[in-house]
């Protein structure tokens, strides 16, 4: 009895052995795929079977969704500080301020940089000696302060222009602001103002100045 059950277990054995030796696959034809297409939900085409798919971690789902990464964008190149003229001692925003504080400074004649204000300071004794050109400056401003100063006289453009001629023997060759749209003048110097102001228009003079507070006078825009 025991070599019979002995027997029959070496031929079972045997017979398994040799469905390996034969390389009998155990996976049904129903999972054959060719494609993502061919599967049923929840397998994955791989090596051309249906197997079943891996449930995705929240990992995964985290990696999925996440954005690529976009590079900040460069911060916006700050505007260039425009250029002040070299004529200018110094700018104030759009204006150019020209100071001729020391006696005898700015010998040679002054003429403002077109398209700026143009503020000129002549404080020094004898300064600004051959006076003051303000051409295609948006508006004008002249003081002539110190004794003998803007000698050579004071030319307006057609802006606005106001000129000062407070301090002995100024403006000595007079202040022509005919072609300005508002023109105001101070010669109140002694022998200040040797020849009368041209003003821009016949009504807008009170005998010497030339004065823009009244109706008519400055058609500046």
């Amino acid at each position: 009895m025991r070599a019979a059950s002995a027997a029959l277990l070496i031929h079972a054995l045997a017979a398994l052995a040799a469905l390996a030796g034969c390389g009998i696959d155990g996976r049904s034809e129903a999972y054959v795929c060719q494609g993502p297409g061919d599967c049923t939900e929840g397998r994955a085409c791989i090596d051309g079977w249906c197997v079943v798919s891996a449930a995705p971690t929240d990992a995964d789902a985290a990696v999925a969704d996440a954005s690529p990464a976009v590079p900040d964008a460069a911060p916006p190149a700050p505007d260039a500080a425009p250029v002040c003229p070299a004529v200018c001692t110094r700018c104030e925003g759009d204006v150019c301020v020209i100071e001729c504080l020391a006696d005898g400074s700015c010998l040679n004649q002054i003429a403002c940089p077109p398209g700026l204000a143009c503020t000129v300071v002549c404080q020094g004794i004898g300064s600004c000696q051959s006076g003051v050109a303000c051409g295609t400056a948006s508006e004008c401003e002249v003081s002539c302060t110190g004794r003998q100063a803007c000698f050579g006289g004071v030319t307006c453009g057609e802006g606005r222009c106001a000129v000062e001629c407070t301090a002995r023997d100024t403006c000595q060759f007079g202040i022509d602001c005919a072609a300005s749209c508002a023109c105001e003048t101070d010669c109140s110097g002694v022998n200040s103002c040797d020849t009368e102001p041209e003003c821009p228009f016949v009504d807008c003079n009170d005998g010497f100045d030339c004065f823009s507070d009244e109706p008519g006078c400055d058609i500046c825009r």
